[in-house]
């Protein structure tokens, strides 16, 4: 299987899902200023956040399977085999958490998260 995580949605408001954009941003900003590199779902360009999604994955050579976030409800996973964008991956699931509007799960251990809880500070 591999190192993965795993969430439940049930849709984000308006209001939720602007905090978790924001806090998004923000976490990207801090993940690159740390040296980790982020890039949008394909390992290109920047990551995607906009109105319906939010979308990343690690740059070419240090990728495994692109984040994807929907707005609306639903489930997903993402394996990301302990790169290094796996930090923003689980503070983006730690930030859309304190929503209200998503649970996750992770294959990992506590000590696993620590990089993205540092990151959702």
């Amino acid at each position: 299987m591999g190192y993965t995580h795993y969430w439940t949605g049930r849709g984000f408001t308006g209001k939720e899902w602007s905090q978790l954009t924001s806090a998004t941003t923000g976490i990207i900003a801090r993940a690159q200023q740390s040296g980790i590199e982020i890039a949008g779902p394909d390992s290109g360009g920047p990551a995607l956040i906009n109105d319906l999604q939010i979308a990343l994955n690690g740059p070419e050579g240090a990728a495994c399977e692109p984040f994807k976030l929907s707005r609306t409800a639903g489930r997903g996973f993402c394996k990301t085999q302990h790169l290094p964008y796996d930090a923003v991956v689980v503070a983006v699931l730690i930030a859309a958490e304190a929503t209200g509007a998503l649970t996750w799960t992770s294959d990992g251990k506590a000590a696993d998260h620590e990089a993205g809880k540092k990151l959702a500070e």
